[in-house]
């Protein structure tokens, strides 16, 4: 039974993450990815998290992270969701702003600084060290940048 359905069962759109290696094959990292994943209606789109460079990183990433995302897409009917900082973005990931953007860009500002390709940012993880009651230790806190209407869109149909 996947872990996911506790959240689903608790009425919580479940997801997924990928964390993009940059020396593995596109095809290789998929074919992984849906062996271990099973997504459905109303749950978030893949979360593909690029942001740094393996040390053997293929000649192309920004070419490879393309198939990578379009695989994904073809898949499971919507486009995936880029997690990545601002400064890795600006040097490594132009072309790609028609990606919803998970942004990780700590500070203490009402909104994060954009990456220079994207317009909107998606989800905003804004501290790496915040508090959950019931969890022990630091957690990632995150805001979405929308209502309830623009949340339901972005979910898998």
């Amino acid at each position: 039974m996947p872990a996911t359905c506790g959240a689903r069962a608790a009425g919580l759109a479940a997801g997924s993450y990928h964390f993009y290696m940059t020396d593995d094959k596109p095809e290789a990292q998929f074919a992984l990815f849906t062996k271990h994943v099973v997504l459905q209606p109303g749950d978030l789109p893949p979360v593909v998290d690029i942001e740094v460079l393996s040390k053997n990183s293929l000649p192309n990433t920004a070419a490879e992270l393309t198939a990578f995302l379009n695989l994904l897409e073809k898949k499971y009917g919507v486009k995936p969701i880029v997690y990545s900082g601002k400064n890795f973005a600006n040097e490594y990931l132009k072309g790609f702003a028609d990606y919803p953007l998970w942004l990780a860009e700590y500070n203490k500002d009402k909104s994060p600084q954009m990456p220079l390709d994207w317009k909107r940012w998606t989800f905003w993880q804004h501290t790496q060290n915040g508090s959950v009651p019931g969890v022990a230790g630091p957690v990632d806190l995150d805001r979405f940048n929308g209502g309830w209407p623009q949340f339901q869109s972005l979910l898998i149909k």
